[in-house]
């Protein structure tokens, strides 16, 4: 078994303003996590107030960001057909 060594880490925030909303820790730990291996871990967010309030889970912060990734995800994968025709237009 091979290991890397990589550390991820994810940043987790939120905005409220007068609500008494928070997460349980301010920190949660993985241990090691191998190919075909699933690690897991609860996180509890504590809302405290009297409203209803609504969250979701995102990959990017704003919804620019999120179109900047999608735009280099396109990008390589053009560059991916321009290079798989070129071999094949080789042969």
């Amino acid at each position: 078994m091979r290991i890397s060594g990589e550390k991820i880490y994810v940043n987790v925030y939120g905005v409220a303003q007068d609500i008494n909303v928070r997460l349980e820790k301010k920190s949660v730990h993985f241990e090691n996590t191998y190919l075909e291996m699933i690690n897991q871990r609860t996180v509890t967010i504590s809302n405290r107030s009297d409203q209803l309030v609504r969250f979701q889970w995102k990959q990017y912060s704003n919804e620019r960001e999120e179109e900047q990734q999608k735009l280099r995800q396109l990008h390589a994968l053009s560059e991916e057909e321009i290079n798989a025709l070129q071999r094949l237009n080789s042969k």
